[in-house]
């Protein structure tokens, strides 16, 4: 019995998922010559391609092949009406032309690798391993975690979920390592084995597991395509979770230490950069003594800027986070240099202004009416500010 030929898509499942519009531009397209660079894993049906228009457009199609018009079909162009763009019928009606071939191309490619792999000598692929490895930390991680019995067993809990994470990326994110909207990675495995360490009581293999998460969708942000809130949410929920892990175990300060310097070095890391951000109240609210608030403070103050620049500056809005983790931290302390730092920098930014005024009220209200009323010039377009000015005019 002969073995059936791959088949690649049907003429009526691409004509089911678009217009006649469509099907009609799409075709001309196609004829044109204008689908380029297409593949077809031949492991999973997935097919990527270019699409010369306008612009160049990315596709990507998954799922086709179980469903064919119920298809995943993701295009970079802006088409935003009934069924897919021309420039998925394009691709559909290229592999349609061209599947048989394009199937036993990533084949061919596949079995060249492994028939280059057996035939290397040990000594070629040790060579070519750590020329590979030299510039990526990723694949040196990889390798520790597999050949170096001296790395700590929980190391190897976070590492591993994190490459376990990202191989679920490069699948959902296939050649062109891009996250379609509507199609975002769904988390609940991963928090559902950190929450299930946190309920046995092992915090420490929780948080390290929540850590992988984080990291991993951090450093995946480049690959989402529109859908940044959700995956800022899912970030956050695992940050909550490492939160909530360090409290519950009631760590002393030293314990405490190596999570606090991680959040701080994250925070620092600024990737992506509205991120960061979110570690800011973690660390606020994970530094609950004095020996945590000086720790934090010993890292803070070496990185604190001279002044506020202004607004139209790119460092403008860092500068005033860590000014204001920094007050934070002051308060905490009850550290008399606290007025200082509102001192010099409350025409900066007008939170400061605020906490400026509150402390001058106590103890020379004449020169915080002074300060108010600089305040109302330089901030008159922060409601918050006003709001504030007009509680304060009334309290006299």
């Amino acid at each position: 019995m002969s073995k059936k030929k791959p088949s690649g898509p049907t003429i009526k499942h691409i004509e089911s998922m678009c217009t006649d519009q469509s099907f009609v531009k799409g075709d001309e397209y196609y004829k044109l010559g204008n689908v380029e660079e297409a593949t077809v894993n031949g492991c999973n049906g997935s097919i990527h391609a270019q699409v010369a228009g306008t612009y160049r457009y990315d596709v990507i199609i998954t799922k086709w092949q179980q469903k064919p018009n119920m298809a995943d079909c993701y295009c970079t162009c802006p088409y935003n009406y009934e069924g897919v763009c021309k420039h998925i019928v394009a691709v559909f009606l290229h592999i349609r032309a061209n599947f048989a071939d394009l199937v036993a191309k990533h084949g061919s490619n596949t079995n060249a690798i492994r028939q280059a792999f057996s035939t290397a000598s040990t000594e070629d692929l040790k060579s070519f391993l750590e020329d590979t490895m030299k510039y990526d930390i990723g694949l040196q991680k990889q390798f520790m975690l597999r050949f170096d019995d001296s790395v700590d067993s929980k190391e190897r809990i976070e590492e591993n979920l994190y490459y376990e994470i990202r191989e679920v990326y490069r699948k959902a994110g296939g050649t062109y390592e891009m996250l379609a909207y509507g199609h975002e990675i769904d988390f609940t495995e991963f928090f559902l084995a950190a929450d299930e360490r946190r309920k046995k009581g092992s915090h420490d293999e929780a948080i390290l597991m929540y850590r992988a998460i984080s990291r991993a969708i951090a450093d995946h942000m480049d690959w989402v395509d529109d859908s940044d809130a959700y995956y800022a949410e899912r970030f956050e929920d695992a940050l909550s979770g490492m939160e909530s892990c360090i409290k519950s175990s009631r760590l002393t300060h030293q314990q405490k230490r190596p999570h606090i310097l991680y959040m701080f070095e994250k925070y620092l890391e600024n990737e992506p950069d509205y991120f960061a951000e979110m570690y800011v109240p973690l660390l606020e609210n994970v530094c609950t003594d004095r020996d945590d608030h000086e720790y934090l403070r010993s890292m803070l103050e070496p990185r604190l800027p001279t002044q506020i620049p202004d607004l139209e500056s790119s460092k403008h809005y860092d500068a005033i986070e860590k000014i204001m983790m920094y007050i934070h931290i002051l308060e905490k302390l009850k550290d008399k240099s606290l007025d200082d730092v509102l001192a010099k920098h409350h025409l900066g930014y007008y939170q400061i202004c605020m906490l400026y005024i509150k402390r001058l009220k106590k103890t020379n209200p004449d020169e915080a009416t002074k300060v108010l009323k600089k305040g109302l010039t330089l901030f008159k377009n922060y409601s918050e500010f006003t709001r504030f000015a007009r509680k304060m005019s009334a309290r006299k």
